[in-house]
């Protein structure tokens, strides 16, 4: 059914809406995949931090006090985000989600002018071509005051 080719009056913003769709599926991929990445490596390291700190409890070198406990717990994730953050797959992952991201963004932006275009106000299109108009207009008459000048 979404596959459906789109006819009739609003066929254009039909199609901006499955293009903005889309973007919006591939943005929650990509986060999907950054967020598990995240979630596997604070997961790997509660493991780790669990089974040393019951092999230190079985030699009676456990941490005394519930802040030893927390400074040993917070360096170890520490060091396992800054490894994380340091690779090149968590480097390509930010830079698919910002992609996404923005193409959301770009997609959305589209949507809206389309959506505006019924209703009897300017877009932002509109907006952009007078600003151009009025910014060229400028120059002529700046290049005219300067020829009446000479």
């Amino acid at each position: 059914m979404m596959e459906l080719p789109e006819v009739g009056m609003t066929q254009d913003y039909m199609e901006k809406q499955m293009e903005s769709l889309g973007a919006v599926k591939d943005l929650l991929e990509n986060m999907s995949g950054f967020v598990s990445s995240m979630v596997k490596t604070n997961q790997g390291t509660m493991e780790e931090v669990v089974k040393n700190y019951q092999k230190t409890v079985s030699e009676g070198k456990q941490p005394k006090t519930f802040k030893e406990f927390y400074k040993y717990w917070w360096t170890e994730n520490e060091a396992a985000y800054q490894k994380l953050f340091k690779s090149t797959d968590y480097s390509k992952m930010v830079g698919q989600l910002t992609d996404a991201g923005l193409n959301v963004k770009k997609q959305l932006d589209s949507l809206m002018e389309k959506q505006f275009e019924f209703m009897p106000f300017p877009t932002k299109s509109d907006m952009d071509e007078l600003y151009k108009t009025i910014a060229d207009l400028r120059k002529e008459l700046k290049a005219s005051q300067k020829a009446a000048a000479k």
